[in-house]
């Protein structure tokens, strides 16, 4: 029988910690990548999003759409500064299903541990889609980064739109400091888009 030859007591505390790194990179699993083959269009600065808001995919059981959707997905997170919670407004359209759609309320500082929502089914998802479609959110590409930096406070809407092969998100910022009449197009087009789904909301069938 082969016996291993003993480690002399100075190497020990050396192959204790290389074997304690292998153990830990292990256990590490790769940051996610989107899928192959999807076409990915980002605009303006998402750092908000990615903050704050994809972390709570999981906790809410939705779908990273960077993986693209079948057949078409639209959500929209909206933030108003100085209040503890936040909307995403989901619109979606499944293979030879109807068109369905919901609002789910969250807190915006919330850990897994404390993690709570509220979720309104609507079912006008195919007139609301309908009615964005026509006002361009198909093209709307939100503010520049450098549009978004000028804002303090105010409202963040960000929106995604996936489909089978592609995902776009971009976003706009209307800021409480700007007068009334001074909000650029993006700004104007987004609270647009954003009062079709309040007023939507409001009657939800």
């Amino acid at each position: 029988m082969y016996v291993l030859p003993s480690m002399p007591p100075k190497h020990t505390p050396i192959l204790l910690f290389a074997l304690f790194l292998i153990a830990l990179s292990c256990n590490q699993s790769p940051e996610k990548s989107p899928e192959p083959g999807i076409n990915l269009q980002e605009y303006g600065d998402t750092t908000f999003f990615n903050s704050f808001f994809r972390p709570k995919l999981d906790l809410m059981q939705l779908k990273d759409l960077r993986d693209g959707y079948d057949s078409l997905q639209f959500r929209v997170w909206f933030h108003s500064a100085f209040t503890d919670s936040a909307d995403v407004f989901i619109i979606k359209k499944e293979p030879h299903q109807n068109w369905s759609s919901c609002k789910i309320r969250f807190p915006i500082e919330a850990t897994s541990t404390q993690f709570g929502y509220e979720k309104i089914n609507n079912t006008r998802g195919e007139e609301i889609w309908s009615k964005l479609n026509q006002s361009g959110i198909n093209t709307f590409k939100g503010q520049d980064i450098d549009a978004m930096k000028r804002h303090c406070d105010g409202e963040i809407a960000i929106f995604e739109i996936a489909t089978k092969s592609s995902y776009r998100i971009c976003s706009s910022h209307s800021s409480v400091a700007y007068p009334s009449g001074r909000e650029s197009e993006e700004e104007q087009l987004a609270t647009t888009y954003m009062g079709y789904l309040f007023s939507f909301w409001l009657h939800p069938r």
